[in-house]
């Protein structure tokens, strides 16, 4: 992080030098500065601001995001056997995603799993298997939801055929 005391702003780059992203302006609400100097990052992942004409400093909170879910596997299957879908979460936000689960639901389907924590700007693969106990076109709903990244939900239709 740098701040840009003449221009009132803060900019972030990667550990090679490549810009990523900046914030503020001029100003005394929040996300403004006048004169910005020094910057402090706790273990957290939280901006600290030392903005010295307004005599204060302010904290930037880390916002993860899940942002992107692909789910993958088979259009189709025999009632009463298992099949393994692939379910790949992506954290496009700019903080660790905690306590990600995995829901799957669906006319005589019932699945869930932990996946954990995925930190920013990654992704983690969770395999599911389901076994539905239903025929027919069934809607199956994929539901990602973290503890301080939000939900996302994809749902994809399987052809469920009697078991011979």
């Amino acid at each position: 992080y740098v701040a840009d005391t003449g221009n009132n702003r803060i900019q972030e780059f990667d550990t090679d030098g490549v810009f990523i992203t900046q914030w503020g302006t001029y100003g005394t609400g929040e996300g403004q500065f006048r004169a910005p100097r020094g910057i402090s990052v706790d273990a957290s992942g939280n901006v600290y601001v030392a903005d010295e004409v307004n005599d204060r400093i302010q904290k930037f909170i880390p916002m993860p995001e899940i942002g992107k879910v692909v789910v993958s596997g088979p259009a189709s299957m025999k009632k009463g056997r298992q099949a393994t879908w692939k379910v790949r979460v992506t954290n496009t936000g700019d903080g660790t995603a905690t306590g990600v689960k995995l829901k799957v639901t669906g006319r005589g389907i019932n699945a869930g799993l932990p996946i954990g924590s995925i930190p920013e700007e990654k992704s983690k693969t969770a395999k599911v298997s389901i076994k539905p106990n239903k025929t027919g076109k069934i809607k199956t709903t994929f539901k990602v939801k973290s503890k301080n990244a939000g939900t996302m939900t994809v749902e994809k239709s399987i052809v469920v055929k009697p078991r011979q």
